[in-house]
């Protein structure tokens, strides 16, 4: 375990004791005071007494999960998953503009043709929306010369080889998808070999868990102090590997199943070389 990772984990905890909904759990798990979780020294005994956390109930009660105390976070920063980056849209309005980067939250109009943008990344039904639009001839886009970044927040679905098709046939650049929190933040992302997602270790675990007979992903984002959230049902089926991925890079991804119960664009070969984990905590 990094000492990144615990660091993370403890702040992470502190900012939840501040909070209406975290704060009971807490005192129940003998970490009431920032003492005592500073004190603690392994995360999976600590994250094993907070039961698993429906979306719905935080984007319902935001209030019960917020902590005062934490500044307001800074604006989402795209992560690009190879080269430098080109001149890149964003659809989404959490992200800030800067240099080669043009954030579009409302539109998909004049303004984005005029950008002449060489990759566009945002949530699936705007990435979906402009498809409709260019291929309809309503929007005449510049061709794409780079990539589709397809942003997912941890509640929504993975990427269906479907919607990939269409994004592909529309576009005609690599499709990648991003795993993000609810304040933007990114949690993994899907490199070149399209062989799961790799996770970000300092902000963020995963663990799987049966869920009426499923192998439901939770997410527990590290770095979101104002509004923490332990253990979310993400909208992913799957589990957390560990090994070499076909870009060369090794550590921890994430490999999704697909509607049919397959992990997606993995080998068979890829898949006998991981060790599976049931969480991502040692």
């Amino acid at each position: 375990m990094s000492s990144a990772r615990l660091a993370s984990f403890r702040r992470l905890l502190a900012a939840a004791l501040g909070t209406q909904y975290y704060r009971p759990w807490l005192e129940a798990a003998g970490l009431h005071t920032p003492q005592l979780i500073q004190a603690l020294d392994s995360i999976e005994p600590a994250l094993e007494r907070f039961p698993p956390l429906k979306p719905e109930a935080f984007l319902m009660h935001r209030e019960q999960f917020r902590n005062p105390a934490a500044p307001p976070p800074p604006p989402a920063q795209l992560f690009y998953p190879y080269r430098t980056m080109p001149r890149t849209a964003v659809l989404a309005e959490q992200f800030r503009s800067r240099r080669r980067l043009r954030v579009f939250p409302n539109g998909l109009g004049r303004r984005l043709v005029w950008f002449r943008p060489e990759a566009i990344a945002g949530p699936l039904a705007k990435l979906c929306k402009l498809a409709e639009l260019v291929e309809s001839g309503a929007l005449k886009l510049r061709p794409l010369r780079d990539a589709v970044i397809v942003l997912t927040r941890i509640d929504q679905p993975r990427l269906s080889d479907a919607d990939r098709e269409r994004l592909w046939r529309c576009f005609q650049v690599p499709i990648y998808q991003q795993l993000l929190g609810f304040s933007g933040e990114l949690l993994a992302w899907e490199c070149e070999a399209h062989e799961g997602l790799h996770i970000v270790t300092d902000d963020a675990l995963f663990e799987t868990q049966p869920i009426q007979g499923e192998p439901r992903v939770l997410a527990t984002s590290l770095v979101d102090l104002v509004h923490p959230l332990i253990r979310v049902m993400t909208g992913c089926r799957g589990r957390v590997g560990n090994g070499l991925c076909g870009c060369g890079q090794t550590g921890e991804r994430l490999l999704l199943l697909s509607d049919e119960g397959c992990f997606t664009a993995v080998s068979d070969e890829a898949l006998q070389a991981e060790q599976p984990t049931e969480a991502v905590l040692s």
